[in-house]
């Protein structure tokens, strides 16, 4: 499966069209046909209802402060992104028998939404370490959205574009989550390499999660884009 990258949403007058007779949602969705496994709708890690505040907040501060837009993500396709989910799940409560063909794009574009979300966010934040910006007191707000809702999940890591680092002190078996729009691997530390026979690179593509095995308390996360920041989270001991 691979996800498909949305360039355009409805044009003005298709969700009036769509809320008003079934037929036509199934011409109008007829070129952004996406389809999830039960398998991969748990593995992903996507935008979802809850993060609905995190996103418009994320939406306000690129809208008013273009400087939090890293220079490879299209903000202007993020706001075209952004409306479809909108519209999507707009028409999504007014629908009756098409909830699995919306809910796998509503989750193509959640993934993808998520991982520009997380590196406009990630931006604001280091430009905010750096000094008081008009937009810090929104990367706090946001950041504290996020927190509530991922608190269960761990720390948000960011990862330079071809970096590698590593991070000490996992909780044993935590779930490793790609936040990010990156293929990232994960291997084994050196501080706890020598309790395993070999060290296989996990390979965590964008919006998956994966259970780290037992004993990996220290890790080593590459990201393998040349060119695009990653983001990873994963909890660690208190």
């Amino acid at each position: 499966m691979s996800l498909q990258q949305i360039l355009n949403g409805f044009i003005t007058g298709d969700v009036p069209d769509i809320l008003d007779a079934q037929d036509i949602i199934r011409q109008k969705f007829a070129p952004w046909s996406v389809s999830f496994t039960p398998e991969e709708k748990k593995h992903y890690f996507l935008l979802g209802y809850m993060r609905e505040s995190f996103a418009e907040k994320i939406m306000v501060m690129g809208e008013q402060h273009a400087v939090t837009i890293p220079p490879d993500v299209d903000f202007a396709i993020v706001k075209i992104q952004y409306k479809f989910y909108q519209d999507l799940q707009l028409i999504k409560n007014n629908k009756a028998d098409v909830d699995e063909l919306i809910d796998c794009l509503i989750m193509n574009l959640g993934i993808i939404l998520l991982g520009s979300f997380n590196r406009i966010y990630n931006t604001a934040n280091d430009l905010s370490k750096k000094g008081n910006y008009p937009f810090s007191e929104m990367v706090t707000d946001a950041g504290q959205v996020y927190a509530r809702d991922t608190q269960s999940s761990g720390t948000l890591f960011s990862i330079v574009k071809a970096g590698q680092m590593t991070v000490n002190k996992i909780v044993s078996k935590s779930l490793f989550i790609n936040s990010a729009s990156t293929v990232l691997t994960v291997n084994a530390a050196d501080e706890v390499l020598s309790q395993y026979k070999q060290n296989n690179a996990i390979t965590v593509n964008p919006g998956n999660s994966t259970p780290l095995p037992v004993g990996y308390t220290a890790i080593v996360v590459t990201n393998l884009s040349a060119d695009t920041a990653g983001a990873f989270t994963v909890k660690l001991k208190k």
